[in-house]
């Protein structure tokens, strides 16, 4: 997903999360992205600084395949 697509699907879960006061099942949803997200940099970092991967393959729902 590009940057496009990235911040018009963070806009509206954050709007359909105010508009129907479920703001806290929004940080349930967003888990999910920063999940993804902290993965990869948790990869790059780890190959950078010790040249070892943490997971087999990033982002993380790639490691849960192989």
């Amino acid at each position: 997903m590009g940057d496009t697509g990235a911040i018009s699907l963070g806009t509206t879960l954050g709007v359909v999360a105010m508009l129907t006061n479920s703001a806290i099942i929004l940080f349930i949803i967003v888990f999910v992205y920063v999940l993804e997200s902290s993965s990869v940099a948790i990869q790059l970092t780890s190959k950078r600084l010790f040249k070892r991967k943490v997971f087999l393959a990033a982002p993380i729902h790639h490691h849960f395949e192989a």
